[in-house]
């Protein structure tokens, strides 16, 4: 969103922009949060609050560096959102200098701060005075690319010392958006052709993930909730990445699957498309995200999906050993998705990654109890963490000899498979392969 002109938008705008990044401050989810705040706009006003919250937000760091530069002592909240904003506007966003001013100030009297006003005002006019000062820093150490790319700097110095100089600045560098990824839902009743053919016949551009030739990258596509094809459940909106994990995890017609952090239901849904019949069982923690895997079941035509509200670490004696297929899609830091939420690198710290990783073992030590001898347990998260992910299944497969690594072999592309999939797992890296971060590791129960 960077560098692009942006349409002046409106005070009101701002002001639903500025609430939506202070809940954010307070731990809301911006993609959430933001759902709500456009309802209540226009739709003119709609496409420049959306930009303006997700586009401060992608160079946050940056943004509080300036405004570090430009002022002196403790900022309140509420300001620095303001001036965070008006920043952005005047920086990264291209909206003229006296505009970005000029509403800055109009926004903090909006809140009910008036006595500010004189305060923003000489903050963002020192700011379009100096503006050639406010650069950030070309270094190449990690304080520079944490301020440059707008990452914590925890996480940069963790990048460098794992993947190098090169990877990491690609790895922090915003990744370029390419419309929504899809798959053809067979329940429908339409076929893959006739499905592409409609879509490419209203302007929709496609092509085949290189990774995983079932994902759709569709540009043009507009608003998918709106799509016919999509409202007929004939396409499911899923990364390519998330689709790699069904298809590695191979489920058979007929097979009894796990799927143990399910909601909102994608990858159950994925892997009843790859079976056509069978049972899976669907679970998640919270009632109200069971009822969204029912939801979406229903609009896909799946009828044989069973959801239950549970606790994945919490053990059912009933069930041991009697699932073909375990599914273990943990929650994680979500790091590997940060392109596209950019609120998820602020929202973790080093003690937040050690206790997911905690819980991440606590229920594949328990999850692996469901699997049958001979059955396959997956491992799967969205996030480029080594605690979240090597260390988790490598822990997991030395404390447990009943478990060995499955071949990936067959599932990706020959060369792929030969340089990144040793020992049955495989670590996904935006720069590299286009995708999401996601990891993977594919676990065998021996039999006997």
């Amino acid at each position: 969103m960077s560098g692009q002109r942006q349409n002046a938008g409106t005070t009101a705008a701002r002001r639903a922009a500025a609430q939506v990044l202070l809940d954010v401050e307070k731990g809301a989810y911006a993609n959430l949060r933001l759902k709500e705040a456009l309802q209540g706009l226009t739709e003119t006003d709609r496409p420049f609050c959306a930009a303006l919250v997700y586009t401060t937000l992608e160079h946050q760091i940056y943004l509080d560096w300036v405004i570090e530069k430009l002022t002196k002592g403790s900022i309140k909240p509420a300001v620095r959102i303001v001036l965070r904003m008006g920043l952005c506007q005047m920086l990264r966003m291209n909206v003229p200098e006296s505009a970005a001013c000029n509403e800055s100030v109009k926004l903090i009297k909006s809140m009910g701060k008036s006595a500010l006003a004189g305060y923003i005002n000489g903050v963002m006019r020192n700011a379009a005075r100096s503006r050639d000062q406010l650069s950030p820093p070309e270094g190449m150490d990690a304080r520079s690319l944490s301020i440059r790319h707008s990452w914590p700097l925890w996480l940069v110095e963790g990048f460098l010392e794992r993947f190098g100089l090169d990877l990491t600045e690609r790895l922090l560098a915003p990744r370029t958006e390419e419309g929504q990824t899809i798959r053809v839902n067979p329940f429908a009743g339409l076929s893959e052709e006739s499905v592409i053919r409609e879509l490419e016949e209203r302007g929709v551009s496609l092509r085949r993930g290189a990774l995983c030739p079932q994902a759709l990258y569709a540009s043009g596509l507009g608003n998918i909730a709106r799509e016919p094809l999509f409202e007929r459940g004939a396409i499911a909106v899923q990364g390519e990445s998330s689709q790699l994990v069904c298809r590695a995890a191979d489920p058979q017609p007929g097979d009894r699957v796990l799927d143990a952090c399910a909601a909102p239901g994608g990858k159950s849904l994925c892997m009843a498309a790859q079976m056509g019949r069978g049972s899976i069982l669907s679970w998640d923690l919270h009632p109200h995200r069971t009822a969204l895997i029912e939801k979406n079941a229903k609009r896909l035509g799946v009828d044989w999906i069973r959801t239950e509200v549970q606790d994945a670490a919490q053990f059912r004696p009933e069930l041991e050993k009697s699932f073909d297929l375990v599914l273990v899609d943990a929650p994680c830091s979500g790091l590997g998705v940060a392109g596209g939420k950019p609120d998820v690198k602020y929202a973790k710290s080093p003690e937040g990654i050690r206790a997911l990783s905690e819980t991440q073992r606590a229920i594949l030590e328990t999850c692996c109890r469901y699997v049958r001898p001979g059955g396959t347990l997956m491992y799967a998260t969205c996030t480029i963490s080594h605690a979240e992910n090597e260390a988790v299944t490598e822990g997991f497969l030395k404390a447990h000899e009943e478990f060995e690594p499955a071949d990936l072999t067959g599932y990706l592309p020959e060369d792929f498979s030969k340089e990144r999939c040793a020992g049955g797992r495989v670590q996904l890296l935006p720069p590299l392969d286009g995708t999401d971060g996601f990891y993977l590791a594919k676990m065998k129960r021996r039999d006997g």
